[in-house]
Order: C-alpha cells, then sequence, then structure tokens
C-alpha cells in the first residue's frame, strides 16, 4: 500500500503537470472577484448624523425681492422729495429783478401729495396829515388814510415727474380790497375811493429737489380772470359813482420767479 507521503507526493505532481498544460494553451484562470465587504451596521443606541450646508434666509413677504411689501419689485431708491406733509421757507427773484437782493418770500406747505399750496396774505394800512400854519386866518390840515387788504395763494398740482425734476401746472386764485379817503380841512368834504378786485391766474413751472430738503424752482404765472369793481364816494351832494371792470383772457405774458425753499 502507498504511504500518504507517496499519495501527497503524487497529488502535487499531477497539479503541477495541470497548469503547465493549461499555460501551454493560452488558457488563464479567471481573476478573481474580490468580495464586497460588508458595511458595519450600526451598533444600537447609536447615531449617524449628515453634515450639510444651510443657508438661513431672512423672513419675507414670498415674493423674493426681501423689500416686505409683497409686490415682487426690487426696492427703489430713496426718492428726493420730500416725505409726508411739511413746511417750506424760500426766497427768490421776480424778474425783472435786481439779483444782488431777493424780491419776494414765500411760504409753502406741502399735503404729502401732489398738492402744495403757498398763500399770500397782505393786511396794511397808512395815514398822511399835512399841516399848514398861515400867517393870516386859520390853519388847515388835510389828511390821506388808506387801507389795503389782499389774501391769494398758488396752488401747485404735480402732473409729472421725470428724475429729481417736477413738472407742475399752477393756479393762482385771490381777492383784494383797497380804500383811499381824502379829507380836506372841512366838515363833510372827504372822499372815498374804494376797490374791490377778484381774480384767478394760471402758470406752469419746474421744481428741482435738489436734497431732500431743498428745491429749486422756476414758474411762470399768467392773468386769466378778473373783475374790479371801484366806488367813489363824494361829500355832500355831489354824486356817488362806481365802476366795474372785467378782464378775461388766454394771456402768455408770463411773471417769471426763480426760487429756492428749505423744507421741515
Amino acid at each position: 500500500m502507498k504511504t500518504s507521503a507517496q499519495v501527497l507526493v503524487g497529488l502535487f505532481l499531477g497539479w503541477v503537470t495541470l497548469r503547465s498544460a493549461q499555460a501551454q494553451d493560452g488558457d488563464t484562470p479567471p481573476d478573481a472577484v474580490p468580495m464586497a465587504e460588508p458595511s458595519p451596521e450600526p451598533m444600537l443606541g447609536s447615531t449617524t448624523t449628515a453634515s450639510a450646508s444651510t443657508t438661513t434666509e431672512p423672513p419675507g413677504d414670498g415674493d423674493g425681492d426681501g423689500d416686505g411689501d409683497g409686490d415682487g419689485a426690487a426696492p427703489a431708491a430713496a426718492s428726493r422729495r420730500p416725505e409726508g406733509r411739511g413746511v417750506g421757507i424760500g426766497a427768490g427773484f421776480v424778474f425783472p429783478a435786481d439779483v444782488t437782493m431777493p424780491s419776494v418770500v414765500s411760504v409753502r406747505f406741502r399735503l404729502g401729495g401732489r398738492f402744495t399750496f403757498e398763500p399770500a396774505v397782505v393786511l396794511g394800512g397808512s395815514s398822511q396829515s399835512d399841516e399848514t400854519d398861515v400867517a393870516v386866518g386859520t390853519d388847515r390840515e388835510d389828511t390821506t388814510t388808506q387801507l389795503d387788504l389782499q389774501l391769494s395763494t398758488v396752488v401747485r398740482f404735480r402732473m409729472a415727474t421725470r428724475g429729481p425734476l417736477d413738472f407742475v401746472l399752477i393756479g393762482a386764485p385771490g381777492i383784494s380790497y383797497t380804500s383811499t379817503t381824502t379829507d380836506p380841512d372841512g366838515a363833510d368834504n372827504a372822499t372815498k375811493v374804494s376797490s374791490t378786485s377778484v381774480g384767478i391766474g394760471w402758470g406752469i413751472g419746474i421744481e428741482w429737489f435738489l436734497r431732500p430738503h431743498w428745491s429749486l424752482s422756476f414758474d411762470a404765472l399768467n392773468p386769466l380772470f378778473s373783475v374790479a369793481s371801484t366806488t367813489t364816494d363824494r361829500p355832500m351832494m355831489l354824486s356817488d359813482t362806481t365802476r366795474t371792470t372785467t378782464t378775461y383772457g388766454a394771456v402768455f405774458d408770463p411773471t417769471v420767479r426763480l426760487m429756492g425753499h428749505l423744507f421741515f
């Protein structure tokens, strides 16, 4: 009987002979495919955390523009015009004028929308007395008294804008009353001349807002319609007279103003 050593030597020689035959025939053994190692299972009670990049966005209005108004439009640049209501104090020139010294002042009231009012009030009077000393006879005294009342406003309506410039349509209603009383020396011989007028004007203008509280305006004002009544009261038995004058027309013979205003 063959021993175990002889059996092992025979098996080894047979394997060598088989490999040699395969090499001569050009056959190669198939590549070994590595087996995938099983992924380790998480232990009981363990937690796996995946890191991720997170971007925190500010709360918005849902339209994506970030301005909180919900309109979806990009936020507008800050306006140079005064916000809300305001009062503007200004001075300027009425041409033709001496540009070395302002010839007109005004106050403007902005209502927060398209309207701006520029009122003007005049309340004045004067009295003049002339005394004459005579060598022979009675001295005499002549008196002249004047009264002047005026109330008007310039209404400015913004029609269009382009950047810091406003195109303005202007209306200018007004009413006035004046009287002059001449009283020569003596009794019951005074003469009073009084006049009442109502009118309206129109115009156009450009207003340039240099800063949120500063503006420069250029206006052209024209008369449109007016009614004036003049009454003369004569002394004693002399007859009184009244004259009424009506003027109207589409006139473009403007009074030109250049003014600057500071708004509060």
